[in-house]
């Protein structure tokens, strides 16, 4: 495919809020690699005069070890996230939730286009300081229960964000976890928490059981997002913030393997939960 590609790259001492998309479909599909799509947004390039984003193949070739010490993974899991990425341009094929297309230009230059057809009622904005500490300091679980939960309390027909009853099963399942995940999902939203990034306030409440008539005491999850953070978003949109993303420093190749072979771990530990 011809095409030609005018660049404009974020400005990336300065905080802005990127578009992730929050389609309840994407979310919970097991294809979809939460924490690689969010490399790609933060690493992309957005063509000029148009919404969608852009990653150059030729410039993670190029600089393979500088991204993948700059979001604290190995080589081989930057690699492996690019195949996921490209992966999706096949699964999605067709549907109004594919957010991946690939292409090359006249002179050879090999792009992945970001969200390419998703309406823009699905997406979320995260300020792009929160996006990349929770990418390099969480799993992609915990990336797609934010996510969800930006989605799930948003009011559709006012554009706030409201409190309301979110259950441990509910989220499990938008998320694609097993709903024997009720620990793992507790301890996500714990995080979450402490990142404040959402509070939660529990709340006594009573089930009737509409067969035997008996009333049950029960406790409830009620979740909002966290002031804060809904302040910072707007800061952000109206120019407030010019916070640096914070970068770590360049790993040794001795550290590069040990972050491999932790995630390994991770994916082992995720067949237990």
């Amino acid at each position: 495919m011809n095409r030609e590609i005018s660049e404009v790259r974020e400005n990336t001492e300065k905080v802005y809020n990127v578009p992730v998309p929050s389609h309840p479909e994407l979310i919970k599909n097991k294809e979809y690699d939460a924490r690689a799509y969010a490399l790609a947004l933060l690493e992309s390039r957005r063509g000029d005069k148009e919404q969608h984003r852009y990653i150059n193949l030729n410039d993670f070739k190029q600089d393979t070890k500088t991204i993948a010490s700059k979001y604290n993974i190995s080589t081989k899991t930057l690699s492996r996230y690019i195949i996921n990425i490209k992966k999706l341009q096949n699964v999605f094929k067709g549907t109004e939730i594919n957010i991946v297309n690939s292409f090359a230009t006249e002179n050879g230059e090999l792009y992945i286009q970001l969200m390419s057809k998703i309406s823009s009622r699905y997406y979320v904005l995260i300020p792009s300081n929160v996006l990349y500490k929770m990418l390099v300091t969480t799993r992609r679980d915990v990336i797609k229960t934010f996510i969800t939960l930006l989605y799930t309390l948003k009011d559709k027909n006012t554009g706030k964000y409201i409190e309301r009853q979110v259950t441990y099963n509910y989220l499990l399942n938008k998320v694609g976890m097993s709903q024997t995940s009720t620990k793992a999902m507790c301890a996500i939203l714990g995080l979450l928490q402490d990142m404040r990034l959402i509070q939660v306030r529990q709340v006594e409440s009573t089930h009737y059981n509409t067969e035997t008539l008996k009333a049950t005491p029960k406790t409830v999850n009620m979740i909002s997002i966290h002031p804060e953070y809904l302040q910072l978003v707007e800061d952000v949109a109206n120019g407030y913030i010019t916070e640096q993303v914070p970068q770590p420093d360049i790993m040794t190749a001795e550290e590069t393997e040990e972050v491999s072979r932790q995630e390994k771990e991770f994916v082992v530990a995720d067949m237990y939960i």
